[in-house]
């Protein structure tokens, strides 16, 4: 399975779609570097919060989701369309062994991209500033603590919409149009004071990087519609929530992918 890991990761960096990935991810750089441009280089403030603004809104909220929505097909179906999906069953892998693998491979990947995104994006916002101009306005005081945050939370969005994606893909043939459906509720239910936000994994990953990083607080401005306390909720951290709703989908798409093999097993037999 080790051979099968490192294989997929080969597959998906090179994969075209991550061609398209890497594009999609460096839109927040364009972004900021427009900021930069329209004339607000010195104002630190303005910096910090388009920052936030945009990995929140942009990364975390609509991009991630996306490419894991774009790179979960390819677990299964992209070993029946590179010829190797035969090899691996001839050595007798369960194919949820081969899924489980395959499922963390992807995550390995796709946050590799990711974080390198994001190295570019502090380096679009950072680059060219006074050092003076450096020394406030983020929350930690220094630039590069800020982007920990978002590098150690990433993996957790990927593993989760991945998760998610995967699960989908198993229950029903018409997966891209459901998938979509599920983006639009993510979309629309965290972002509204409603109970049914907690249901989402955009606000389980809000209330963790409140849980590590309360100054978010600054970032968005409060309204009697949308108060800050409901957007980014503070309290318990949402890393719990977030990682067993990864646990339980990509489980329940082993056991569909199982059974799957079993009925198939059984077929043969009779």
């Amino acid at each position: 399975m080790v051979s099968l890991f490192w294989f997929t990761i080969r597959q998906v960096l090179f994969d075209r779609k991550t061609l398209l990935a890497s594009l999609a991810l460096l839109v927040p750089c364009g972004f900021i570097v427009l900021a930069r441009t329209m004339g607000h280089t010195n104002s630190t403030a303005s910096y910090w919060h388009q920052y936030h603004e945009i990995l929140q809104m942009l990364l975390l909220g609509g991009i991630v989701p996306v490419l894991c929505m774009m790179f979960s097909p390819m677990l299964i179906t992209s070993e029946a369309e590179s010829g190797t999906l035969v090899y691996l069953v001839t050595r007798k892998h369960r194919k949820s062994t081969i899924l489980i693998t395959r499922y963390l491979a992807t995550v390995a990947a796709v946050s590799l991209i990711t974080v390198v995104a994001l190295v570019c994006f502090q380096l679009s916002a950072t680059v060219g500033l006074h050092p003076n101009q450096l020394g406030s306005g983020w929350i930690n005081d220094k630039p590069w603590m800020d982007i920990a945050e978002y590098m150690a939370i990433t993996p957790l969005a990927i593993s989760s919409f991945l998760a998610v994606f995967t699960l989908i893909g198993f229950l029903t043939p018409r997966a891209l149009i459901v998938s979509g459906g599920y983006l639009v509720f993510e979309v629309v239910m965290s972002n509204i004071p409603a109970s049914a936000r907690e249901y989402t994994v955009t606000h389980q990953l809000r209330k963790t990087m409140v849980a590590s990083c309360r100054e978010l607080y600054r970032v968005f401005p409060s309204s009697p519609m949308r108060p800050l306390e409901e957007y980014f909720p503070a309290g318990d951290s949402g890393f719990w929530p977030a990682l067993g709703v990864t646990v339980v989908a990509l489980a329940l798409a082993a056991l569909l992918l199982t059974v799957r093999e079993t009925r198939a097993a059984s077929y043969q037999r009779d």
